[in-house]
């Protein structure tokens, strides 16, 4: 793969050579589409990014790859994790509509990207272009306003990862009945506290793995996990990846 990243905005301009992959990375990442195709399985969803087809992959999701004939080349917006505007995003697609399509105004975007003659884009036009592309998906996806009973228990999520906590601890401290509290977090999210808590669990875990300084028992304890099989399968079961597999990227 030939890029030339932004370093701090991760937007970049890429092309994928003809030999089919597949990978786990520890942030989250957009591609759309510049020309040519790119065959990709992500979860239980398949489609090629390409002309009006773009893709959303979760950080941690495994995923496969494998170039169209002919040249190629697109527009990928890297999104760190722990940026609540970039999970919410992220989390509106990835499990259940990782692939969308892309309209007249976002190709315009796009075509302005990539009429450049180098993949090299400068850090101001990447910090403008990472926010107009930001907000386009944002409006595109329709994501709803957070109520603050929901942006609450997320908030006591991330403080509280490392324990043990159930849905009824989260009603606690949120003034909620466990039944209200699951109805607020479907209608903003799309799924309940005890999947957004799993999620952020292995977001904050794929993050620790990326960075390689603490042994894997010591990330599935800071992370809420017993023991590091627990992680293990959790990260398996919900990304389609194993720490190993992580650490080694």
């Amino acid at each position: 793969m030939g890029a030339y990243p932004s370093p701090l905005h991760g937007l970049s301009l890429r092309s994928y050579r003809a030999a089919e992959a597949a990978h786990a990375h520890d942030h989250h990442q957009v591609v759309l589409p510049l020309a040519g195709g790119l065959h990709l399985a992500v979860g239980d969803h398949e489609d090629i990014v390409g002309g009006d087809r773009a893709v959303v992959v979760a950080a941690g999701q495994m995923h496969r790859f494998r170039p169209a004939e002919g040249a190629n080349r697109f527009v990928v917006l890297d999104l760190t994790l722990g940026d609540d505007r970039a999970e919410r995003l992220v989390r509106t697609r990835s499990a259940s509509a990782p692939f969308f399509p892309v309209d007249s105004g976002l190709g315009h975007l796009l075509g302005y990207l990539g009429e450049r003659g180098t993949d090299r884009i400068e850090p101001a036009l990447a910090h403008h272009a990472t926010a107009l592309l930001r907000d386009a998906l944002e409006r595109r996806f329709e994501i709803p306003k957070m109520p603050a009973v929901v942006a609450d228990a997320l908030a006591v999520m991330e403080r509280r990862l490392a324990e043990p906590l159930t849905v009824a601890d989260l009603a606690a401290e949120t003034g909620l009945s466990p039944s209200r509290l699951h109805a607020a977090f479907r209608t903003a999210t799309g799924q309940g506290p005890a999947a957004c808590l799993a999620d952020l669990r292995l977001d904050r875990a794929v993050d620790l793995l990326g960075q390689g300084r603490l042994g894997i028992a010591e990330i599935a304890l800071a992370c809420g996990y017993a023991e590091q099989s627990a992680l293990t399968r959790a990260l398996r079961r919900r990304r389609g990846v194993t720490p190993g597999q992580l650490r080694r990227r």
